[in-house]
């Protein structure tokens, strides 16, 4: 009896499959995943000193928004910005990341940093970022987490709430397998047959929401 063909190893972070180049160095997630994590390291130093500031005029007259300086910042966004920027905030999400990493590699545990020390940290896991994607296997979850603070961030900064989630499904046949995407999802798997879809199949699978009209429309 013929055995099911071993699905190729595929990137921890965005699933898509590795490319031969990719699978030489052993990595565990793609080079593509590795270029935009390090744009957001490179990005979250200035975005926190924005937060900050912010953060220390939300007792009284506070912005609304980081261009909006007459309007009072509305009750979610102190909030918001508060838990990024202090103790317990964003830095020591980041370092949680920077001492697996430490651990992993043997390495002695650095200090606490203090809540303020974004340029310590994002310079660390900049520093070590190759390393992890090459060869740490649960670089994914922290890809992750950089997005979502990355994400939650640049939400502040611009005022605007990030991308609704929403649930798509695979268009494998025999799979019923559910992706959560948004409108600016570039590209997403599934999960359960780790079929890549890229944003314009995405725009074409049934979701949520009922069935895709244009998918009925071309079975008529």
């Amino acid at each position: 009896m013929n055995q099911p063909a071993e699905a190729a190893p595929a990137c921890v972070k965005c699933r898509r499959t590795l490319r031969t180049a990719e699978l030489e160095t052993g990595r565990w997630a793609c080079e593509r995943c590795e270029t935009d994590a390090a744009q957001r390291l490179r990005a979250l130093p200035a975005l926190f000193r924005r937060i900050n500031s912010l953060a220390a005029l939300t007792k009284g007259s506070a912005p609304g928004g980081i261009g909006s300086p007459n309007r009072e910042a509305p009750a979610p966004l102190k909030i918001g910005v508060l838990s990024l920027t202090a103790a317990g905030g964003i830095v020591t999400e980041l370092q949680t990341i920077e001492d697996a990493w430490r651990k992993t590699l043997g390495w002695s545990m650095g200090a606490t940093r203090r809540y303020s020390d974004i340029d310590g940290v994002t310079s660390f896991l900049t520093n070590n970022l190759r390393w992890a994607c090459e060869r740490y296997s649960e670089v994914g979850d922290d890809l992750r987490l950089l997005d979502r603070l990355h994400g939650q961030l640049s939400s502040i900064d611009t005022g605007t709430p990030p991308p609704k989630l929403f649930t798509v499904y695979c268009a494998t046949h025999d799979c019923d397998g559910a992706i959560r995407v948004n409108l600016n999802t570039e590209y997403a798997v599934c999960r359960t047959c780790n079929t890549g879809y890229e944003k314009a199949q995405l725009g074409h699978l049934d979701s949520q929401y009922g069935p895709n009209p244009s998918q009925q429309q071309g079975a008529a």
